[in-house]
């Protein structure tokens, strides 16, 4: 070894290195979220060895390609939590901007006339003659779906609608919906398997913030 090297210290790894790596493999899983059209978020829950819960939330997507879809999950949080369960998940997809919401401008002004409601069945009747022209194309691209699949050479959903996407414009969009469901729980346990890798005996006293950080950073080692 180098006489002049200097070893980092370890105040410089717990306090800037390792929040520089966490703010970066944020951004860039949000940055991978908000270009999808379908995020299913499961979660699970798991103590350590000094019987800290620990809540998981996980984000699932349909990953499109030219040639290939793939499914991926990325660790959104991992978060020592002691309040209600509910409360914990709607606050870790709260801060990680993962809601679908809907904004309306009210102006209270006196001087404003009333807004004139519309009649009850208006928006029904309205939404009903749109859809009508595209029932039939759905029904006919369903038909198409089934015998498709039943010619098939492949069982690999994803490699179907890799290659039949464009064939089937709309019902694509619902099967990455489905998708992007996972068919088992394997991606959410395997977070915390991770993390009783990290928390070895030996590491008993590890503080519960830097053990969520790194379980983070351990299952989304490939964004870094």
């Amino acid at each position: 070894m180098d006489s002049k090297y200097t070893p980092i210290s370890r105040r410089t790894i717990s306090e800037k290195r390792i929040p520089e790596l966490v703010r970066k493999v944020k951004e860039t899983v949000l940055k991978k979220l908000e270009t999808r059209s379908s995020v299913s978020l499961t979660t699970d829950l798991w103590s350590d060895r000094r019987l800290r819960s620990f809540l998981g939330v996980t984000a699932h997507v349909c990953s499109e390609s030219k040639d290939f879809y793939a499914i991926e999950s990325y660790l959104l949080e991992c978060r020592r939590f002691t309040d209600t369960l509910l409360s914990e998940v709607e606050n870790i997809i709260d801060s990680e901007g993962a809601t679908d919401s809907g904004a309306m401008n009210v102006d209270s002004s006196s001087d404003s006339p009333p807004v004139k409601s519309p009649r009850l069945l208006s928006r029904y009747k309205a939404h009903k003659k749109r859809n009508s022209a595209q029932d039939s194309s759905v029904v006919t691209q369903i038909s198409k779906y089934f015998d498709a699949i039943n010619d098939s050479d492949t069982d690999n959903a994803l490699f179907f609608w890799a290659k039949n996407h464009d064939r089937f414009q709309q019902l694509h969009k619902l099967a990455l919906k489905v998708l992007s469901v996972p068919a088992s729980s394997a991606p959410v346990e395997r977070i915390f398997s991770r993390g009783g890798i990290i928390m070895r005996p030996h590491r008993a006293c590890l503080g519960h913030r830097m053990l969520q950080t790194l379980i983070f950073l351990k299952c989304n080692q490939t964004l870094l």
